[in-house]
């Protein structure tokens, strides 16, 4: 019989006192490894599954990184369309159509700025009105619209003003000489206000606001109305210019106030001349005093 006592174990000589493991105890093979070193850690090191595993989940976590700290971006991308509303079109059907490139780009520009119309005609209407740019608070511009705004908007208003003053002095200039001097032009327009029909008397104010031969004959048309009537003392500058190339205004054949209005368009629209304006001018005399 074998001496039992003396038998050395599978695998080698144990240590005294050792444990010795045996078919019949359990092996734990996912037991935990949380916190133990290269050194300690129990079990096989990770296989190529497990590794490519790792790697792809590190990837995917970096992607999702990456990809939120692009979000910022995107929102930026999504301001854009507020940036577009500085080009939006002026809309005339609230601020109107000054009729003048110029003039439209500052309304453009106080629209765009979120500017009310009470507010823009608050900041500037006086110095349009009065030609004069320095009456535009400036301090309260740049409050409501920026500096760099408040700069392109007083460059315009300048502009516009500067034209508005030339144009306003070229009028004065053909309405001073169509009555004959400053008082007479006060004496005819004071009579105009009082007397002419508004329709009538805004269709010569309009004329008046575009300058050139239009404007002169305004300014003719309204002194001549002036001195048809006989309680006022014909002005000297009119006088003459009721009648067509020297001739009397009795001589003249009468025409109605439509006919007038038609034949002084197509006067316009051909170019036509100063004596045809002076012969139309005393036909339409002629037809007032007709009674026509």
């Amino acid at each position: 019989m074998p001496d039992l006592e003396n038998v050395t174990p599978a695998g080698g000589n144990a240590a005294p006192g050792a444990a010795v493991v045996t078919d019949d105890q359990p092996v734990i093979e996912n037991a935990s490894t949380e916190g133990a070193t290269p050194e300690t850690k129990d079990g096989p090191p990770p296989t190529n599954a497990e590794r490519k595993a790792a790697k792809e989940a590190k990837e995917a976590a970096e992607a999702a990184a990456k990809a939120k700290e692009g979000e910022p971006e995107e929102e930026a991308e999504e301001e854009t369309p507020k940036g577009e509303s500085e080009d939006k079109e002026l809309d005339t059907a609230v601020w109107g159509d000054a009729g003048d490139d110029v003039a439209n780009s500052v309304l453009q520009t106080l629209q765009n700025s979120g500017v009310s119309t009470d507010d823009a005609k608050a900041l500037l209407w006086d110095a349009v009105e009065a030609g004069d740019p320095s009456k535009v608070d400036r301090d309260a511009l740049v409050e409501k619209v920026g500096k760099a705004k408040a700069t392109l908007i007083m460059a315009g208003i300048e502009n516009v003003t500067s034209k508005n003053n030339e144009r306003i002095g070229q009028v004065t200039k053909i309405a001073h000489e169509a009555a004959g001097s400053s008082d007479n032009w006060s004496k005819a327009t004071k009579w105009a206000n009082a007397k002419m029909e508004e329709s009538e008397l805004n269709e010569l104010r309009d004329m008046l606001d575009k300058g050139g031969r239009q404007a002169t004959f305004a300014a003719n048309e309204i002194v001549a109305r002036y001195n048809d009537d006989p309680k006022n003392t014909a002005l000297s500058a009119g006088t003459a210019q009721v009648k067509p190339d020297g001739k009397a205004t009795a001589a003249v054949k009468g025409i109605t106030r439509r006919e007038y209005g038609e034949q002084l368009d197509r006067l316009h629209r051909k170019g036509g001349g100063e004596a045809e304006f002076n012969a139309l001018r005393a036909q339409r005399a002629a037809g007032k005093k007709q009674g026509i």
